[in-house]
Order: structure tokens, then C-alpha cells, then sequence
């Protein structure tokens, strides 16, 4: 008896969630370069006026689930390429949308870098080093001009 009072309150708590879950919308789509039809992968996908963001995977597939119902519109950037803004799509509860975004390349003029040297470089042609002589050493070379060195 417990069993099935156990069993048929998973069932109601799975139906349940499974019904909230079906109140939100989803879309579907792909990234890719408009003049090759590649994949663009990694690609930033934001659902604009929300903070729902995701990226595109390495074949430039992507998913944004758990969407109110309603018109939204999608941001697509990537490094290179032009930023994207699709037109108002419209999410149903009923049905999955799929979009293909296509991105044109950009060229990217980059400012000039500056190279200066440090004011304060140490040198290296002066190199120090020591050498410990004993008093056997002095002796041997009496002519020779030595520093202790302790």
C-alpha cells in the first residue's frame, strides 16, 4: 500500500514538472559564415532585452530553451565577423523554432604597436664573479697580485 502511494506520487510530481515545463518556448538554429556556408563555432547567441545568452557549438548548432512565449529578437557576435541582430521571431509553447544566422566576415583595422626600451635595462657585459684562493695558492704564486676573498 505504501508502494503505490509512494509510486503515484512520483508519477504526479514527474507529470507536474513536466507540464511547467511545457509552458516555455524554444529555438533552435545554426551559425554560420555567410559566403562559405561554414559553421561558425563558439559564436555569442543573446536573446536581446534578457540576460539569456548561449554560444554555438563546434558545428555551429545551438539552443536556447525555457524562453517566455512571445516575439524575440537575437544578437549574434564573433570575433571577425559583423554583429548579427535577427528580425522579431515569434516563441510558441507549441512549437520549436529554428533559425539560420548567417554572419559576414569583417575586416578589422588594428592600431600600430609601439616598441620602447626600458630606461632601466641591466646590462650583462659586466658579469661578477668569485673565486675563494686559500693562503696555499698565495704561496705558490708569490709575484702574482691576489685578493682574499673570505
Amino acid at each position: 500500500m505504501v508502494k503505490k502511494i509512494i509510486l503515484t506520487a512520483a508519477i504526479l510530481t514527474y507529470s507536474i514538472a513536466f507540464l511547467f515545463a511545457q509552458d516555455k518556448g524554444m529555438i533552435k538554429g545554426r551559425v554560420f559564415e555567410a559566403k562559405t556556408n561554414e559553421p561558425v563555432p563558439f559564436a555569442t547567441i543573446v536573446v536581446f532585452g534578457t540576460t539569456i545568452r548561449t554560444t554555438s557549438d563546434f558545428d555551429g548548432n545551438f539552443v536556447i530553451a525555457g524562453l517566455e512565449p512571445g516575439w524575440v529578437e537575437l544578437k549574434v557576435t564573433f570575433i571577425g565577423y559583423k554583429p548579427y541582430v535577427s528580425e522579431a521571431i515569434m516563441v510558441t509553447r507549441s512549437k520549436n523554432v529554428y533559425v539560420e544566422i548567417p554572419l559576414e566576415q569583417e575586416a578589422v583595422q588594428l592600431e600600430g604597436v609601439v616598441v620602447t626600451a626600458s630606461p632601466f635595462r641591466r646590462s650583462d657585459d659586466a658579469p661578477l664573479s668569485l673565486r675563494r684562493i686559500g693562503i696555499d695558492e698565495i704561496e705558490r704564486n708569490p709575484g702574482a697580485t691576489a685578493i682574499l676573498v673570505v
